[in-house]
């Protein structure tokens, strides 16, 4: 991975690598804990009331919760850590984007989304890993167009703050590679946060806490290809970092991410899991997202080879 002009800044004030890592840690930290924490007072709270939230609770689980509360702890203090790394603002985002255009790299990264993962789809429904659902063409058109929308707009904000911030910032500590592993595995790893709903059930808050941070972990290797998951979602993670690298913007990536998105939800709504044998499972995987295969490890890794020989920053597509 090169390193553009985010890298190679001298003018930057910034911390030592090592003081760099222990605040990420330290961040880290605090984001589990207090989702935990401030997740088993509301649990205990809402419990305790009627109406739409106690509604919620009862379909969704407390883990919903924990992981909203994860969010909303990790935005909060995501800005006193990029300040502390050297972010200089809103102008250090990577939205200044070389030719050919933010657009061009936004319809291309599309393109890639929907290409890379709309080939996996049809692998799914030629082998029978996964069959079509019976809808209409009005349902269809409907959810082409919201899910586009919603796609676009999950893109737009994750790699802002994902790679236009955090993967550059730490870039010029760390340097690209360590940077991109890192943050793609943080991320990575929150998406399997689900803690039991026995671990709400404890005696006190500080207990409920501790128990709450303990399941997140400890229940982390039971979910289904958990470590097949974690390593094509890391994987993903450092294709965008490619791309951000390779353009010195995050429009590439905006648009691969949203094509993504777009084509796992579609996938999602179109066609359904038919539960072929083990053997045809392990390479081909039954979830919508495709992250539970090593077929889909080996589309990644043709996309992040395909990153790699982008060799003329000012035009990404050449």
């Amino acid at each position: 991975m090169n390193k553009a002009n985010y890298v190679k800044s001298d003018e930057i004030s910034r911390p030592a690598p090592l003081k760099a890592a222990v605040a990420f840690v330290l961040y880290l930290l605090l984001v589990f804990v207090l989702a935990s924490l401030t997740a088993v007072i509301a649990v205990r709270w809402i419990q305790g009331t009627d109406g739409a939230l106690a509604e919620l609770l009862a379909d969704k689980g407390p883990a919903r919760f924990t992981r909203r509360f994860m969010v909303f702890w990790a935005a909060l203090l995501f800005f006193p850590l990029m300040k502390y790394a050297g972010w200089r603002g809103w102008r250090d985002s990577g939205l200044q984007a070389p030719a050919p255009g933010p657009f061009q790299m936004l319809v291309g990264g599309l393109l890639v989304g929907v290409v890379s993962l709309g080939f996996l789809s049809v692998m799914h429904l030629l082998v029978g890993t996964r069959a079509f659902d019976e809808v209409t063409l009005g349902e269809v058109l409907g959810r082409v167009a919201g899910y586009g929308l919603s796609a676009l707009l999950i893109g737009f904000i994750e790699e802002i703050f994902c790679r236009g911030i955090l993967f550059r910032v730490f870039s010029r500590c760390w340097g690209a590679v360590a940077a991109a592993v890192t943050t793609s595995l943080f991320f990575s790893i929150a998406h399997f946060v689900e803690p039991s709903v026995a671990s709400f059930e404890a005696s006190s808050i500080v207990a409920g806490t501790r128990e709450v941070l303990t399941s997140i972990f400890a229940d982390m290797p039971s979910h289904h290809f958990f470590y097949l998951r974690l390593m094509n979602l890391t994987l993903l993670g450092c294709a965008l970092c490619v791309f951000t690298a390779r353009t010195d913007s995050v429009w590439l990536a905006i648009g691969t991410h949203a094509g993504w998105v777009w084509m796992m939800k579609l996938n999602g709504f179109l066609t359904d899991t038919v539960h072929p044998p083990e053997d045809v499972t392990v390479w081909m995987g039954q979830r919508s997202d495709m992250m539970d295969s090593i077929l889909g490890t080996c589309a990644i890794l043709a996309v992040i080879a395909w990153g790699l020989c982008k060799r003329r920053p000012d035009n990404p597509f050449a």
